[in-house]
């Protein structure tokens, strides 16, 4: 049973699950929109906000019963109507919330099963929203971190915890699964980040280094790449010569609009090449006239592999959602004595901090207390059992 405290957790969502990706893109947050959101809860008097945004989902946790005014938030920060949210979002609270957030944790709501990178990003969206001055509330921390707890542990016991299990690793196993990569492809990869590393470690096992060409805006970053793994690398000002020497173009940028179009690809031959968007919002024109290979169609791992992976995710939230539970007992017992204290002190017309409060009087409050607690914890037991 969860403690009533809960009862005003609650999320605003938008996901793979609930919309396909041209919906969802118009939800995306950038970093900075995510600071900006938090500093416009902060100017409301909001303090208990966790905002999470993947590539497959754009969720506002929160301490505070305000759903209404998050999706406000969010669609005016986005440029969309609140009708447009409704009709792909969806709003969870309580004990919604709690399971909800472990099975994001796990890898079981990601599109790739055992997402490698997902209790990185939660623990990072945390420590964002900290710096940003969110003061969350106690439920809401202490679940945050038993979710990325269960996230750390089953990768740990399972061996979801590198590159192959993320969804870089999962585009070239599309890729090579469809036929499309082979060992003579000439693959240009655009966004030397976090994502377009783990790309380019999965490639290196596929073709060789010669037959790679990295791009970037920044020319040091790419340089500093190419150089740790010996390949070539182009000026940005030179992309259009780059995609038209190339088999496969693996995109892994963060721009807010498309930079692969018809218009800027003009007069250059596309019905042989490939494109991989691994960007949200899409790098690639879905309109381009080529093969556009987005995140919502890159496969997922192995039937088998996954259901075992499920089992095992499942066992480990179990334990750690009855761990929460326990601690939300303790808290609220914690809350209940430091009230009766309070209560008692002021109805005795004593000062917390005169030497009448004997201990005798705390201890005999306690005790009633604890009694309680163990009589309650006893009876979760028999139920359990």
């Amino acid at each position: 049973m969860y403690s009533a405290k809960i009862n005003h957790l609650f999320v605003v969502g938008i996901s793979h699950r609930s919309a396909p990706l041209e919906e969802r893109e118009k939800f995306h947050l950038s970093e900075a929109q995510v600071l900006s959101l938090l500093r416009e809860f902060r100017a409301r008097g909001i303090c208990s906000i966790f905002p999470l945004v993947t590539c497959n989902r754009v969720e506002i946790y929160s301490g505070e019963a305000i759903p209404g005014e998050v999706v406000s938030v969010l669609c005016n920060m986005t440029g969309n109507k609140p009708e447009v949210f409704y009709n792909f979002g969806y709003i969870l609270q309580g004990e919604l919330v709690v399971e909800h957030l472990f099975h994001v944790a796990v890898g079981l709501d990601s599109r790739l099963t055992g997402d490698a990178q997902i209790t990185g990003q939660i623990r990072q969206a945390r420590k964002q929203a900290l710096a940003a001055g969110m003061r969350l509330r106690p439920e809401l921390n202490r679940l945050i971190e038993a979710a990325v707890a269960a996230g750390k542990k089953i990768r740990s016991e399972t061996g979801y915890n590198t590159g192959a299990h993320s969804l870089s690793h999962a585009a070239i196993r599309y890729l090579k699964t469809n036929h499309i990569l082979k060992k003579h492809s000439r693959v240009l990869l655009v966004g030397t980040g976090k994502m377009g590393r783990l790309a380019l470690k999965s490639l290196l096992k596929e073709v060789p280094a010669s037959n790679i060409t990295l791009i970037n805006r920044r020319r040091e970053k790419a340089a500093a790449l190419a150089a740790e793994f010996g390949l070539h690398t182009q000026q940005y000002t030179q992309l259009r010569q780059a995609v038209s020497a190339a088999d496969i173009i693996l995109v892994a940028t963060a721009a807010c609009e498309p930079l692969f179009t018809a218009a800027s690809l003009s007069n250059i031959a596309l019905y042989n090449k490939t494109f991989v968007d691994l960007s949200v919002p899409r790098n690639v024109e879905p309109g381009l006239p080529a093969t556009v290979v987005d995140i919502d169609q890159i496969g997922l791992c192995h039937a088998e592999e996954q259901q075992s992976y499920i089992r095992h995710a499942q066992r480990i939230i179990s334990e750690t959602v009855r761990e929460y539970q326990d601690w939300l007992k303790r808290y609220e017992l914690a809350q209940t004595i430091t009230a009766e204290l309070h209560s008692s002190i002021f109805d005795n017309h004593l000062d917390k901090d005169t030497p009448e409060v004997s201990s005798r009087f705390l201890e005999k409050i306690t005790f009633n207390h604890l009694r309680h607690f163990q009589k309650v914890k006893q009876s979760s037991y028999l139920v359990s059992g």
